[in-house]
Formats: structure tokens, C-alpha cells, sequence
């Protein structure tokens, strides 16, 4: 298992998806201990495949896989749906493994900065109610431009920051559409400067900052 660290503590994966139609409970725990791993992150993945029925981003799409020619236009929205449907995972999961397993795993939440400012301060009051420990933020699979969704970053920031909670954001490609540049814009680390800046108090993981480079094959960071 990957992003693996050695601490005091013993032996830490600050990054795992325990998504369930992937891997139960019992499977996820198993792995865990065969890996010797001593204590899990546990991500949720707040997204939503119903984003890909509006016609104007679904045309996007397809028109970035045809400059994209490497890419098969027209399997790729299919594809991508099914990743979305395949990988959403609830806070409320999340929170029900961290809470039968408190030794085990520690759940990180996730919030979706697509939908509306209402939408994402629910999303945060379940995170707190849940007991959660931080907000993961994925813009490529949740489609939000982090320069673009200001007020609701925002908020994000401003509930970490109180509630003393860790942000999660991923950096870099993500499989299918997203291992091209085109698509992953969005997760470029250069766009968190506002908020890295702006808020100091909160701690922030950039997750697979650098990633691997599908656009010149060789290079990993």
C-alpha cells in the first residue's frame, strides 16, 4: 500500500479510499493488517456522476477529447460516469468505519465546492457532527475550479480553521481523462496560493503533489 510513513506511532497510510463497492469492511481491515499498517486515513469522496447530464459540460468534455486525440471521445463520458459512480463514498460511511475502529482508522470527510453554498455548509455541519477529522477536496472528479469557487472555499477554510480540522486537497492527473494535462488544470497546487496564504492556521495536504507525467512517460515526483 502506498504513501506509507514511519512514526512514533507506528506505521501511518495518511491516504486510503475505503470505497465501498470496491472493499467491505472486513476486506478493508484485513488488507490493513497485512500491509502491517497501524493506523489508516480514511478518505470520503464526495462526488456525483448526475453532474455529466448537463449538456454544456458534457460538450466540454467531449470537445477537450477530441484535441485530446489520444483519448476515445466517445467512451469517455461513459467512463468517467462509471468512475464517479463507481468511487462516491459518504461521510457517513467513513465516520461508521473510523467509530468501529478507533484504533484502527481515522476518518477525513469530503465536501463537493460544485454544488450550491448551501449544499456545502450542510456538507460541513456533517462533517463536524460526524466527529470527521478534516475535508477532502478533489477537483478534478468533483469539476470545480478552486479560482473560480471562492466564497465556497471559503467557507471550507473558514470551518478548518475553527473547528481545527486538516484539508486534504488532491494535486495532479487522476485516471482516465484526468492523466491529461487538459483536465487537470484545476488541481495544479498553484491554485491553493490565495489560501494557503490567507489561511496559515489550517494544516493542508497536497496530496500526490507532482503525481507522474502521462504527457512525458519517466517522470515521477
Amino acid at each position: 500500500m502506498k504513501n506509507e510513513v514511519a512514526t512514533t506511532l507506528g506505521t501511518v497510510n495518511f491516504h486510503v479510499h475505503p470505497i465501498p463497492r470496491l472493499i467491505n469492511e472486513k476486506e478493508l481491515s484485513r488488507e490493513i493488517d497485512r500491509s502491517k499498517i497501524d493506523v489508516a486515513v480514511l478518505l470520503a469522496l464526495d462526488v456525483d456522476s448526475s453532474y455529466l447530464e448537463d449538456k454544456h459540460i458534457s460538450s466540454r468534455i467531449l470537445q477537450e477529447c477530441i484535441w485530446a486525440s489520444n483519448l476515445n471521445c466517445l467512451g469517455c463520458l461513459e467512463n468517467v460516469k462509471e468512475i464517479l459512480r463507481t468511487s462516491y463514498t459518504s461521510n457517513e460511511y467513513v465516520a461508521k468505519l473510523a467509530k468501529n475502529n478507533p484504533s484502527k482508522f481515522i476518518g477525513v470527510g469530503s465536501v463537493n465546492p460544485s454544488k450550491s453554498i448551501s449544499y456545502v455548509k450542510d456538507k460541513l455541519k456533517e462533517v463536524k457532527n460526524l466527529d470527521l477529522a478534516g475535508v477532502k477536496l478533489i477537483p478534478t472528479l468533483q469539476f470545480f475550479n478552486p479560482l473560480k469557487e471562492k466564497d465556497k472555499l471559503q467557507k471550507i477554510f473558514e470551518f478548518c480553521e475553527d473547528e481545527e480540522k486538516i484539508i486534504i486537497f488532491h494535486t495532479g492527473c487522476d485516471p482516465s481523462i484526468w492523466e491529461e494535462p487538459a483536465f487537470s488544470q484545476n488541481a495544479n497546487p498553484a491554485v491553493l496560493e490565495h489560501y494557503v496564504r490567507k489561511f496559515k492556521n489550517v494544516p493542508i495536504v497536497l496530496a500526490h503533489i507532482g503525481s507522474y507525467s502521462r504527457k512525458y512517460p519517466g517522470i515521477w515526483l
